[in-house]
């Protein structure tokens, strides 16, 4: 239906530029590899790539892509991926499929945490190299100053650590990209500080634990806490860093039931405290949709307008942004979600109606065929007022605890400052080879289905999927 010009690589030879300000006008980039949606976890796994096919139809339905420079990014190298990942693992990974997974010793299946949640499937390796280089290649762009706010939805997916997958993610492109962004900024001379925001309803583990040393990344978690009964069972308040990354962590940990209004003002009152204090060059938002209302995995309220409304906020500080995936599992809000932020990050209003001219999948829309159907389950808010009041409370406490924000603002460094950046790296790296941080669980995510699903238009039905293979 639709078929706009998808430029090979993002990954130009232009003088790179430190990331400064930014025009009222924000150029925006998309990043999309039509492949990437056409992978399958299985029958009955919640994760389907799939949405990733219905969010870019809806993208080209609105005609976004018309406000857009649009790539098809390259795949991440070898290379890249074990910048952040242990090369063994990265090496099984590469080898192993489903015909030959039996020839593999068990042993693998647990040191890299090969379970029901990150099952061995077809094509596992390229797609892990297609979501992750969209996000170098998004980060790489921004870091040029080519783009102020870069697009990948197949991105995001944050439980990933360097040595195992989790949660249904494999290798973890939000750290390459940040390490992307810190290492262009290195080799220019420039100090760069990277805020990371994580809407999410699971906590950003993975994130946060590959930046738990330094000051370089601040990382922000909203998402659902359950005294560690919920995955991954981290995400506490307590949980602050350590050593030079010690309160460059916050986590913001919530209970069941969030609704737009409660969650719309604690995010903003938060992440603007946050903003004040570390002041922050560039921002990585992962933009998980599975803290929406009636989501498979989720137990939040939230609408599609209320997600929105968090993306549309930190757009509105003009600092360069890198906006990802994440979670979500049920796959046409999923798609109505990003689609509509797309259209936020690109200063488009578009209509809520659904026709059939504006997707080639109008029949899964049903039966509202609306942009933002009615989300609020049956999940009973269990945060209070006060509790709300008192976690905020304590976000401010936190933050006062910065002697103001690491290094300087996005600017030029003398030589010896360059030098303690770089050993600061290398002491965050070598810490990783030490044994995992104690604050880490292995927890399976497959089997914390939400109890308030109703099972109204689940996607695990194998029409639904031969329909969009079909189109394919």
């Amino acid at each position: 239906m639709y078929s706009p010009t998808f430029l090979a690589d993002s990954r130009s030879n232009s003088q790179r530029a430190p990331i400064s300000n930014l025009s009222s006008k924000q150029r925006v980039a998309y990043f999309h590899n039509k492949d990437v949606g056409a992978f399958h976890f299985g029958p009955q796994h919640p994760m389907k790539p799939e949405r990733l096919t219905l969010t870019n139809d809806l993208v080209l339905g609105y005609r976004l892509h018309e406000k857009m420079d649009v790539f098809c990014p390259p795949r991440a190298t070898d290379e890249e991926l074990m910048e952040f990942h242990q090369a063994s693992y990265i090496n099984f990974l590469k080898k192993i499929t489903p015909e030959n997974a039996k020839l593999f010793p068990v042993e693998d299946f647990n040191r890299f945490n090969i379970n029901e949640d990150c099952p061995i499937f077809a094509g596992l390796y390229d797609y892990c190299q297609l979501y992750a280089g969209a996000s170098v290649a998004a980060a790489e762009r921004l870091a040029s100053g080519a783009s102020d706010i870069c697009i990948n939805w197949s991105g995001g997916l944050h439980h990933a650590k360097q040595f195992e997958a989790s949660g249904f993610c494999f290798v973890n492109d939000i750290v390459l990209a940040i390490q992307h962004l810190l290492r262009l900024a290195s080799v220019s001379r420039y100090v760069l500080i990277v805020l990371y925001v994580d809407i999410d309803i699971h906590h950003g583990d993975g994130v946060q634990e590959a930046f738990y040393l330094t000051d370089r990344v601040m990382t922000v978690s909203f998402h659902k806490y359950d005294n560690g009964n919920y995955f991954p069972g981290t995400g506490d308040f307590e949980e602050i860093g350590t050593g030079f990354g010690k309160y460059f962590s916050l986590n913001v940990p919530l209970k069941d039931g969030m609704d737009d209004e409660s969650y719309i003002v604690l995010f903003k009152d938060i992440i603007t405290a946050v903003r004040d204090r570390y002041r922050p060059s560039a921002i990585v938002l992962q933009s998980g949709a599975d803290s929406l209302g009636k989501d498979k995995l989720g137990g939040f309220n939230l609408s599609i307008k209320a997600h929105g409304e968090c993306v549309r906020y930190i757009k509105s500080w003009q600092i360069p942004l890198l906006v990802l995936g994440g979670g979500g599992y049920m796959v046409q809000n999923v798609a109505r979600c990003w689609a509509y932020e797309t259209s936020i990050l690109v200063d488009t209003e578009v209509p809520e109606e659904l026709s059939p001219d504006r997707t080639n999948f109008y029949a899964l829309f049903g039966p509202d065929y609306s942009l933002h159907p009615p989300l609020v389950g049956k999940v009973e808010n269990q945060n209070t007022k006060s509790d709300l009041q008192k976690l905020a409370q304590q976000v401010l406490e936190h933050l006062k605890a910065l002697e103001g924000a690491p290094s300087v603002q996005m600017q030029e460094i003398p030589t010896e400052k360059t030098k303690e950046a770089k050993n600061k790296d290398e002491e965050l790296a070598d810490s990783r080879e030490d044994a995992n941080a104690d604050y880490r669980y292995r927890r399976r995510l497959i089997w914390h289905d939400n109890e308030y699903f109703d099972g109204e238009n689940d996607h695990d039905r194998d029409d639904e999927r031969q329909m969009m293979d079909d189109e394919f």
